[in-house]
């Protein structure tokens, strides 16, 4: 039960940190674009991002990086040895931002097709 309320309580502080200083301050949306989530998706499915939402991209964006913080959080309580805790969170950073960026970058791919027909 302390997991899950950890988990709870990680997703909601960078959910929150991130809606602060990312989705809410328009200097850091409207390069939102430019992120490196946006370029891993671009340069994976070909997106333009050109008639996007960002504030909605952003949002996504928040969910998506609190959700993979929360996750790699709650897996390294699960590990004892302080070497091996950055080891495993290293990896899993590495693989769930991979795994979420794609999933979010095929939907948006799906999405620029439909509009284009």
């Amino acid at each position: 039960m302390d997991k899950i309320r950890s988990f709870i309580i990680a997703f909601i502080l960078v959910f929150i940190f991130y809606l602060i200083f990312v989705v809410f301050n328009k200097k850091k949306v409207s390069q939102i674009f430019d992120s490196r989530a946006a370029k891993i998706m671009s340069a994976k499915f070909k997106l333009t991002f050109k008639d996007q939402n960002k504030k909605l991209f952003a949002f996504i964006l928040a969910f998506t990086d609190s959700f993979i913080c929360a996750i790699t959080y709650t897996i390294m309580q699960f590990i004892e040895n302080v070497y091996l805790k950055f080891i495993v969170a290293f990896l899993c950073l590495g693989i769930f931002i991979i795994v979420f960026y794609l999933i979010i970058g095929y939907f948006y791919k799906k999405k620029e097709v439909k509009q284009h027909l």
